[in-house]
């Protein structure tokens, strides 16, 4: 299980983190929704990717493995196009036309 303690250090950082955030009371818009979303989606590639170390360290099954590495990618693009949104919204009314028609075609090339 050697591998297993760095992802497994991802799993609890990233829980204490969403933990200590939604204990704290914030402010109800947009960017906390979406800020939301993402540590949610964090926890849950940490929790996917310490699941893939376990079972490839133990079961050693390719159709849980192969099931489990697709679910990682969805939830990485996932994450990534969240991101892209919660930049969209941060630099909305800072940020050049050109600039908002870069970030939404990435975003699209994403999903």
């Amino acid at each position: 299980m050697s591998n297993g303690y760095l992802t497994g250090c991802a799993l609890m950082i990233s829980l204490l983190i969403g933990i200590l955030f939604l204990c704290k009371k914030g402010v109800n818009n947009i960017e906390t929704k979406i800020f939301k979303n993402m540590l949610l989606l964090n926890f849950l590639e940490s929790f996917v990717t310490t699941s893939i170390v376990v079972v490839a360290v133990t079961i050693n099954s390719n159709e849980i493995l192969t099931i489990l590495n697709r679910l990682d990618v969805v939830i990485l693009i996932t994450w990534c196009s969240l991101m892209f949104y919660y930049i969209y919204n941060i630099s909305e009314s800072n940020t050049s036309n050109i600039a908002k028609k870069i970030i939404t075609l990435i975003n699209i090339i994403l999903i």
